[in-house]
């Protein structure tokens, strides 16, 4: 009777395996005991790419990724000569600031991140974010890139609506879908909707 050969979590045949070689799987199906602890010398397949997808698929993910959150920010304040800003930040760290009333005023969102590892210091460099214009609704009185063009988040670009004292009219708001990519590269990872509302 043989005995019954145990799979790691990696399977060959499954999802992932699809996307490799005929003549990997095939050996994959030979060798992959109890996780190559064993095998000496290592199979063949074990090296560049094919390791990694291995590592990746079997024991977990390979870091961070892109998930972002949409909220409503307002901010309000009586009339006291001073402008009301009503904003949002993305930060080089992975987290999502909203930005008002005063102009220097930044606090994190609630849960705000755009980077599931937050904090993640320089990961901004690594991506893209946009502001679209299919979906707009008001004008920004600053934002960190023209309406549907990238910006690398590593400079911290910002979005916000403005309104100065006894200003007619006294609100003013901007909402819309920002997007996220990998810098300089295809499609977006992830979006979400924000709306953001100065009131004084």
């Amino acid at each position: 009777m043989k005995s019954k050969v145990a799979m790691s979590n990696f399977d060959p045949h499954g999802e992932f395996g699809l996307m490799l070689p005929k003549s990997v799987g095939s050996r994959i199906r030979q060798n992959d005991t109890k996780r190559f602890k064993n095998w000496r010398p290592m199979p063949f397949y074990q090296k560049g790419n094919l390791n990694m997808l291995w590592a990746i698929f079997n024991d977990g993910t390979a870091g961070g990724s892109v998930v972002i959150t949409g909220e409503a920010i307002a901010f309000g304040a009586p009339f006291d000569g001073g402008a009301i800003r009503a904003g949002i930040r993305w930060n080089n760290d992975g987290n999502i600031d909203e930005q008002g009333p005063g102009v220097t005023n930044f606090t994190q969102i609630d849960a705000g991140e755009w980077w599931s590892d937050e904090p993640d210091t320089g990961i901004g460099a690594s991506y893209d974010v946009r502001f679209l214009s299919t979906g707009k609704t008001g004008t920004w009185t600053i934002s960190g890139a023209a309406d549907d063009a990238w910006t690398v988040i590593s400079g911290a670009p910002t979005w916000n609506v403005l309104v100065t004292a006894k200003a007619s009219p006294s609100t003013k708001s901007c909402s819309g879908t920002f997007e996220i990519r990998t810098t300089g590269s295809g499609s977006a990872l992830d979006s979400a909707f924000y709306s953001c509302t100065a009131d004084n």
